[in-house]
């Protein structure tokens, strides 16, 4: 079973946005039930169907509802 506390989410960002992604940037993730701040740990080196995963550490507090593979969105 996965730490809910150790959780972190995986964006697909499109090719034409990339560029305004950077390691260390601060990110709000909407999980449908509540909106978790974070931080760009990592950015794919390439794009693998147009997009590049970039994984984001989960620094603010996860709802009660938050699971491994949950789908997110970015929270602009």
């Amino acid at each position: 079973m996965a730490d809910p506390a150790s959780l972190k989410a995986e964006l697909k960002i499109a090719e034409t946005q990339i560029t305004d992604v950077r390691l260390g940037q601060p990110v709000a993730v909407d999980t449908r039930n509540g909106i978790i701040k974070g931080e760009v740990q990592r950015i794919d080196p390439a794009a693998r169907e147009g997009t590049f995963v970039v994984d984001v550490t989960l620094t603010g507090e996860l709802p009660a509802s938050a699971r491994p593979d949950l789908s997110v969105r970015r929270h602009y």
